[in-house]
């Protein structure tokens, strides 16, 4: 699945055809796959080198291991620290 949205976001970042409103959800595990994600999406947010590409990051607390909520505020920050905002896992049940 990561390999399709680097994908993705290679073929619009390098086309001839503009992208426009490419509006997107990432879901963000805190996995090493999709904080890199992130980190792409955000430069090339940042950077415009995709017309019109918005991208939210999404955390969800599924609430499965005891854990699970702590990891999602943790996940949650360290997508602030890159810059990249989340919709509050605390708000997600």
């Amino acid at each position: 699945m990561a390999g399709s949205l680097v994908t993705w976001v290679c073929q619009f970042a390098y086309s001839e055809q503009p992208c426009t409103n490419c509006l997107t959800g990432l879901a963000v595990s805190g996995g090493a796959d999709s904080m890199a994600l992130a980190f792409l999406c955000k430069q090339l947010q940042e950077q415009n080198l995709v017309d019109g590409l918005a991208v939210t990051a999404f955390v969800v607390d599924h609430k499965a291991r005891e854990e699970s909520s702590r990891e999602a505020r943790t996940v949650a920050a360290w997508l602030s620290d890159i810059g990249k905002t989340a919709d509050d896992p605390a708000n997600k049940r």
